[in-house]
């Protein structure tokens, strides 16, 4: 019988060159799997740099128009404000709230005398404005001026006590965020913006009375309506309530903020914040007009920049 010699070395060998190609396979396969999965991570981090110093540059164009509406806002209050002024200094109005006792004619005359002081001043445009302002005197006398002064319900402002916030508070005037205009029944329901200041003596030392001035916030629709807005810009104008005095798009007044742009988010040191929302999430700017902690928020949809 012939036996077969047994090849257990030769067989041995390819075993072993077998194993070594399995191993040098899977090692290039690994790295070839880790490089492209470097290659990813490395897109997608450059990516959201990109997206991020897009965002940045957005941000900081959209903050720019803000601070331009926020200024333009300041100088209206300060225009109102100005107004107070004049009223609060003038030697006449002093005089005539520091009387009392008046006669039937001296009523008269003094209604006639303080409505030509403030129809002397009202010649600046932002009267047209201004539907109301009222005096309310210690005396016991009231002196008005504007164009709503009869629809004015004197009660509901009394009612305020607005002389004790004053006088607690120490500031020489209070502005009132968006509120529902001070009227009488059956007069259509309006939203105005007030300021409200005390009247003192010839010798600024006694309180003599109260000045109430209303502003219509159709004020900021007319001034901002040449601003243009692009990519589904939107622009709100709040109160230091955060209630929404004006919304570039017409839809949104008189609410909060919050119910409409949501919570937003801030991360790392951007200058701006992410809003989600249903609908997509949106970048938001923000710029605070600081004498008064009113704000002007500026929101676009994120998958515009994309």
């Amino acid at each position: 019988m012939h036996v077969l010699p047994y090849k257990q070395g030769g067989d041995m060998k390819k075993s072993r060159f077998s194993i070594r190609k399995s191993i040098r396979n899977r090692i290039f396969y690994s790295s070839m799997l880790i490089m492209t999965l470097l290659a990813f991570v490395l897109s997608i981090r450059s990516y959201q740099v990109s997206v991020n110093i897009l965002q940045e540059k957005v941000s900081d164009t959209l903050l720019e128009t803000l601070g331009y509406v926020g200024n333009s806002v300041e100088k209206v209050l300060l225009q109102v404000e100005q107004i107070s002024d004049f009223i609060f200094t003038n030697v006449n109005v002093r005089r005539i709230l520091q009387k009392s006792d008046l006669s039937e004619s001296e009523k008269l005359e003094n209604v006639h005398r303080m409505d030509e002081i403030l129809t002397n001043y009202s010649i600046s445009s932002i009267f047209n404005h201004i539907p109301a302002i009222r005096i309310f005197g210690k005396n016991g006398e009231e002196y008005s001026f504007g164009k709503e002064v009869y629809e004015l319900d004197s009660n509901k402002i009394k009612a305020l006590d607005m002389e004790s916030v004053l006088i607690e508070s120490n500031e020489p005037f209070i502005w009132s965020g968006i509120h529902e205009a001070y009227l009488q029944k059956p007069f259509q329901k309006k939203y105005h913006i007030s300021l409200f200041r005390l009247m003192k003596d010839e010798n600024y030392n006694r309180v003599t009375g109260l000045l109430y001035i209303s502003l219509e916030p159709a004020l900021f629709e007319n001034m901002l309506k040449e601003v243009r807005l692009q990519n589904k810009t939107e622009i709100f104008i709040t109160d230091s309530d955060n209630r929404i005095i004006f919304h570039s798009g017409q839809k949104h007044k008189y609410t909060n903020i919050e119910s409409i742009i949501g919570t937003l988010h801030k991360e790392y040191d951007n200058r701006f914040y992410i809003s989600e929302d249903p609908d997509g999430d949106k970048l938001v700017s923000m710029f605070t007009i600081k004498p008064y902690n009113w704000k002007v928020y500026g929101t676009i949809p994120v998958n515009t920049l994309i």
